[in-house]
């Protein structure tokens, strides 16, 4: 590789790390529409580990973000060991390990902390690193120190890459 090339892999491999960092920032401000831009026209989102994907193409992503933002009253996440391979210069895989936290708006519900990993795809599109596909695995969904939803132990025998990300 030349040294443009490396360059703009570095460039690239940080620019991934962003969008995903600007998402999950949009998330903790309830900004469906940052949120939503940080997707692909035709990208995918999936809560869990399997199945049809909870929306798809970025206008229904948005208005799926829309009806979820401003439930909680506060919540923050961290997002780190990112790990990227590029399939090709406009096409990357990846995870990194998450853990979020959010307290409720409606007082009856316990605050929420998950960890666990995002799996992602991202493609350069117009000059930009989106989200071609994002996915939560959960390690645990923890409320009123209790497991939540069946949520535990997704994130066991995950392969890496990550498989059938937005494919």
């Amino acid at each position: 590789e030349s040294v443009e090339q490396r360059l703009r892999r570095l460039e690239s491999l940080r620019e991934i790390e962003e969008c995903v960092l600007h998402y999950t920032r949009c998330a903790d401000l309830a900004d469906a529409v940052g949120m939503a831009a940080c997707f692909s026209a035709d990208g995918l989102l999936y809560w869990t580990p399997d199945g049809e994907p909870a929306a798809s193409g970025r206008d229904n992503i948005l208005r799926h973000f829309e009806k979820l933002a401003g439930r909680a009253r506060a919540q923050e996440h961290l997002c780190t060991n990112f790990q990227i391979l590029f399939r090709s210069a406009e096409s990357a895989v990846g995870e990194c390990n998450m853990f979020s936290w959010q307290m409720w708006k409606d007082a009856s519900r316990p605050n929420t902390v998950c960890f666990g990993k995002y799996e992602f795809k991202a493609v350069l599109e117009d000059g930009q690193w989106r989200l071609a596909s994002l996915r939560m695995i959960l390690n645990a969904k923890i409320e009123s120190g209790d497991i939540a939803d069946g949520r535990i132990a997704e994130h066991i025998g995950r392969p890496w890459p990550p498989e059938g990300i937005g494919e």
